[in-house]
């Protein structure tokens, strides 16, 4: 049966036949002898000599033993671990074109679940972003916005650094004073059951970033920046402004300034400041991760949450993803799918696997290094299985055991934002409640060493755990 290594162990054994090889050539060192070069070595009977300065004098050392490397022995019926193909290159898994799938949700999308990505942000590493607080005729502004803003720009700022791996600067400007609207908070119906049922005049809340631009069109150059948030007033209650963050992603309603066109806009509503809003385990933190989602649709990630009133919100991924439902669990770090779109995960990170058979390792999609994270498994041409690594690190540090380990979800992207173009798999079922507070959230959805996960041909074994790396035997 013909093996092949892994370029990480590839790289290991062919040290150790330099090493061998180089002492063959050379007579045997015996410790206390005199050798010609400080740090030279040689390598006899399994030991390792390095010649040492001693007084005056070059001599070599004790030696170290060098630990012998296994010799995996072909079966008839291989193991997960035994006899499986490990190729020596990314390429041999097959292209890294067949797993880039090609977004097939509609035609005239503003998000995307698929490439290529449709926002006009893409590919900048620095983004500047106005941000304007406002209020109303019957709710006027309290707080300065300089004090309101600044510990929840400062995590925005964070996450994003965080998860574009340093790749995407944010640079702010909010003015530090409010701009007065001429109507009252109720004009604009800011709740998702006055669109969904138009109860009133629902149209309205169209009619608030337009409203907005105006107000402060005197003063600001709106063509200086590349998206717009709006600040609502902190005091309001989630029932006068809860629920929708109105916006225009990609100039489809037309909002103008004097200066031209405003798009990228979404606003900062006061639902995400609602206690009622968010799961309290998270304290403070859901101040900034409503914001820090919306934002996402700017850069043109989908919602992976099901918008579903009857049903539940997190049935897709749970707690994993601030694209997911934000405000609850200890995940927010954005897939290795949402990142390999936005640029921010390198084709050379991506293991398109295509094989019959392979062991990969992975590195924890939070940390900050050039390893492979993530594995992507053609299944047609808008459908992948996607595999990667969880640790409770950097954004998802507070992850408990449970919570950590190969994540593993279905992929399809002729399934449009809020309908499911991600799916978490799961050897155990997550517990359905009415809302996400009421379930685990995918909680111990990940796999943990000695488990393995069936869909359809491919079966994904979760073999060992290192350090810094999830070792996986894929068969299919």
């Amino acid at each position: 049966m013909n093996l092949k290594f892994s370029r990480v162990l590839g790289i290991v054994l062919i040290t150790c036949l330099t090493i061998s090889s180089s002492a063959i050539a050379v007579s045997p060192p015996r410790s206390g002898a005199k050798c010609s070069q400080v740090g030279a070595t040689k390598v006899y009977k399994s030991k390792k000599y390095t010649c040492v300065k001693s007084g005056k004098s070059l001599l070599w050392n004790k030696g170290v033993a060098i630990p012998k490397m296994p010799t995996p022995t072909p079966t008839a019926t291989p193991s997960p671990t035994v006899g499986v193909v490990v190729p020596n290159d990314l390429k041999d898994f097959g292209s890294i074109a067949n797993c880039k799938l090609k977004d097939m949700s509609s035609p005239s999308r503003t998000v995307s679940t698929g490439f290529p990505i449709t926002s006009d942000l893409l590919g900048k590493s620095e983004v500047k972003v106005l941000g304007l607080y406002v209020d109303f005729t019957n709710m006027k502004g309290q707080i300065e916005p300089k004090i309101d803003s600044d510990p929840i720009i400062s995590k925005f700022n964070e996450f994003y650094n965080a998860v574009s791996y340093g790749n995407l600067r944010i640079n702010w400007t909010i003015p530090n004073h409010y701009f007065h609207l001429t109507q009252p908070v109720d004009f604009y119906h800011f709740s998702l059951k006055s669109m969904s049922e138009k109860q009133g005049d629902w149209a309205n809340i169209f009619k608030f970033p337009q409203d907005v631009i105006d107000a402060a069109d005197s003063e600001i150059n709106f063509s200086q920046f590349d998206a717009l948030v709006i600040f609502t007033p902190p005091q309001a209650t989630d029932v006068e402004i809860g629920d929708v963050s109105p916006g225009d992603l990609k100039g489809e309603i037309g909002y103008k300034s004097q200066d031209g066109p405003v798009r990228n806009i979404r606003t900062y509503v006061g639902s995400w400041r609602s206690p009622s809003w968010a799961d309290l385990r998270l304290g403070q933190e859901y101040l900034w991760r409503g914001i820090v989602h919306e934002f996402g649709h700017i850069l043109g990630l989908p919602d992976y949450y099901m918008l579903d009133f009857v049903n539940r919100f997190d049935s897709y991924v749970g707690q994993y993803d601030i694209m997911g439902v934000p405000q609850y669990g200890q995940a927010p770090e954005l897939f290795a799918w949402s990142r390999w779109l936005l640029g921010w995960l390198l084709d050379k990170q991506v293991i398109c696997n295509q094989l019959q058979s392979s062991v990969i390792a992975l590195s924890p999609i939070e940390s900050k290094n050039g390893e492979t994270k993530f594995i992507v498994i053609p299944i047609s041409d808008h459908e992948a299985i996607g595999i990667e690594s969880r640790r409770a690190m950097g954004f998802d540090s507070k992850l408990g055991k449970s919570s950590e380990g190969v994540l593993i979800y279905k992929i399809d992207t002729s399934k449009p934002s809020q309908k499911g173009p991600i799916q978490i798999q799961s050897i155990r079922p997550n517990p359905q409640g009415s809302w996400a507070d009421s379930s685990n959230l995918f909680r111990d959805a990940p796999l943990k060493v000695g488990e393995a996960l069936q869909i359809g041909s491919v079966k994904i074994t979760f073999i060992r755990s290192t350090l810094d790396s999830d070792v996986l035997n894929i068969s299919q």
